[in-house]
């Protein structure tokens, strides 16, 4: 009996039915998953680009004149300026004032014209104070009326940060890509 016991480990180790040996057959089966799928995706990319995710896309927009390819896609996280203190307008409602207080948030996601907003924040808030005085009480209490004042607000500073220009000469502009209300109080 004991010639039995010693002789099981033995033939086990033999055979590679060890620990070690599935291991060693775990890897090897994780290293042809890979190498398969790597082959894969490069068959598909190269002969069938076709079935390739996204060709859709892409194929969509060489119908349309290949507009896609020539738009860039957006360089990096938005960054985010709040222009401080909130903007306090007085409006006329007829027979009495009242008064808009908005805080103003800008977009965009290069630094440069972030700088730009900050080195020409008075022409901008002086900008913004006029066009909110130019505004009645029943533009700015519905939904539609606050969305068509952010967007005359965005290209109200896109403009002025056209006209002013970069803060340094030889620094590109950038582009300020949106307005945002992140309070808007009307007494």
């Amino acid at each position: 009996m004991a010639d039995e016991n010693e002789a099981a480990p033995a033939a086990e180790a033999k055979s590679g039915g060890g620990m070690v040996g599935k291991i060693i057959n775990a890897v090897g089966i994780l290293v042809l998953v890979i190498a398969g799928n790597l082959a894969t995706n490069v068959i598909v990319r190269d002969f069938m680009p076709g079935l390739a995710p996204g060709a859709a896309a892409v194929a969509a927009g060489e119908e349309e004149g290949g507009d896609a390819a020539a738009e860039e896609e957006p360089k990096g996280p938005p960054i985010y300026l709040a222009l401080d203190p909130p903007l306090v307008a007085s409006i006329d409602d007829g027979e009495s004032i009242r008064f808009l207080q908005i805080t103003v948030e800008v977009m965009s996601r290069q630094q440069s014209a972030l700088n730009a907003v900050v080195t020409h924040t008075p022409v901008i808030r002086n900008n913004l104070l006029m066009l909110l005085g130019r505004k009645q009480i029943s533009e700015l209490t519905s939904s539609e009326g606050k969305e068509k004042l952010r967007q005359e607000a965005l290209s109200e500073v896109q403009a002025i940060l056209e006209q002013m220009g970069p803060v340094k000469p030889d620094e590109a502009l950038g582009e300020l890509e949106d307005l945002y209300f992140t309070s808007f109080v009307v007494q």
